[in-house]
């Protein structure tokens, strides 16, 4: 009964540690590839999402997202199977407008990572990559990230940063800020994560649960 009491407080502290607020937010999980559902077949390289077509991700009315994925045009993946290119085609003149609501407690700290890279660096106009957490509640900034396209080509970038929760929905959001509304295939991005980072108390019971554990095969 013990060994079991000690178990179920490793998994908690784990849970607490590594638990991920966002859905999909690899773009891995795309059961939309071939159309359907607001997805529309591309050229054997990439699909055009719209609506709810990419899981976990609602894409803006009048907006698309594009989804790379292997074949022999070789399209920028930066991680696993599925990459978001923000150009999203230049459907109705814009480019990607895709965001994730998630849920916060007030005070809590939590960790925001993801990858980015520039595909091509077109030369043609000012858009830049734009990464913003906000309050839906009162629309507050907690996090606006602006990257422009002038990194190497292909050179993935890794951002993390730590951003305070409010008690409210925050929302997650990827866009191109200023577009260029056309298909620029200048931004590819992957990997969105927001974990809550563990208080003292949750690191001291997962030690705590782990010594006793260790103890006790040491004494058996």
């Amino acid at each position: 009964m013990r060994k079991h009491l000690l178990l179920v407080l490793v998994l908690m502290a784990a849970s607490a540690v590594h638990a991920d607020l966002l859905v999909n937010g690899g773009f891995e999980y795309e059961p939309n590839i071939n159309g359907g559902n607001g997805a529309f077949a591309g050229d054997g390289g990439f699909e055009l999402m719209t609506g709810s077509a990419i899981p976990g991700w609602t894409i803006a009315p009048g907006y698309a997202a594009t989804i790379h994925f292997p074949s022999y045009l070789n399209y920028e993946i930066i991680d696993g199977n599925y990459s978001l290119n923000t150009d999203g085609e230049g459907y109705n003149g814009n480019n990607t407008l895709i965001y994730q609501d998630f849920a916060s407690t007030a005070g809590q700290t939590f960790n925001l990572s993801f990858k980015w890279a520039t595909w091509n660096i077109t030369g043609h106009g000012p858009a830049s990559l734009e990464i913003k957490v906000f309050d839906t509640a009162n629309n507050s900034v907690l996090f606006d990230g602006i990257y422009p396209d002038t990194v190497t080509p292909y050179a993935v970038q890794n951002v993390t940063t730590t951003l305070t929760g409010t008690g409210n929905s925050l929302q997650l959001q990827i866009d191109e800020n200023p577009q260029s509304g056309y298909n620029d295939n200048e931004f590819i991005v992957d990997d969105f994560s927001v974990t809550p980072v563990p208080e003292p108390s949750t690191l001291a019971l997962g030690g705590l649960a782990s010594l006793f554990l260790l103890l006790r095969r040491k004494r058996v």
